[in-house]
């Protein structure tokens, strides 16, 4: 469990570094667990892969998964909103 909190870590770290926020470091490597990647192309497709995996709805509780189900079958109604009710923001 610790090593792959750790490479979640190391994972958002390389995806702030890749989308050159917050850091000029340039990412050459990433390790996992087996190997360690080097190419660009590679980090970026295990970056998507740990991500999917990470936010995948098997990782939601039970509980959690009926209230998600419950609150999707609900039918939602927006209110149009007219060209009265629209501020120009420079004002």
């Amino acid at each position: 469990m610790a090593k792959l909190c750790l490479f979640y870590k190391q994972s958002y770290i390389s995806l702030k570094s890749l989308s050159g926020k917050r850091s000029t470091a340039e990412v050459k490597q990433l390790p996992t667990d087996d190997k360690e990647i080097t190419s660009v192309t590679d980090i970026a497709d295990t970056l998507a892969e740990t991500f999917t995996e990470i936010s995948s709805t098997f990782h939601y509780s039970e509980t959690f998964q009926l209230h998600k189900a419950r609150a999707e079958r609900q039918t939602l109604k927006f209110n149009l909103i007219t060209q009265k009710h629209i501020t120009p923001l420079s004002q």
